[in-house]
């Protein structure tokens, strides 16, 4: 299992709470969850044994795409996941 991380990290509030804002809604993640949510912001990462339910969470929230596959179409799913959710309702070229 592969996850790739959605969003855009909010400017730190010097509270400790790591933010991410995505589509319109901003959500705190705890450290655990920002670590993996970090991890996973630039490129596919595997899922680790034990994190499924909190990146579950995340995938509920729009804060992850996930597969159930891995390497290299892993990967793949996970961009085209990533690019079809992302231009879903807009109009491409115009």
């Amino acid at each position: 299992m592969m996850y790739l991380s959605r969003g855009i990290p909010t400017p730190p509030h010097g509270d400790g709470v790591y933010r991410v804002s995505h589509c319109g809604r901003i959500y705190a993640l705890g450290p655990e969850s920002a670590a993996l949510w970090q991890s996973g912001q630039f490129a596919p990462r595997p899922v680790l044994p034990g994190k499924d339910r909190m990146i579950a969470r995340m995938e509920e929230s729009g804060l992850v795409v996930t597969t159930e596959e891995s390497g290299p179409l892993g990967a793949y799913r996970l961009l085209a996941a990533f690019y079809a959710r992302t231009i879903k309702g807009r109009r491409i070229g115009s």
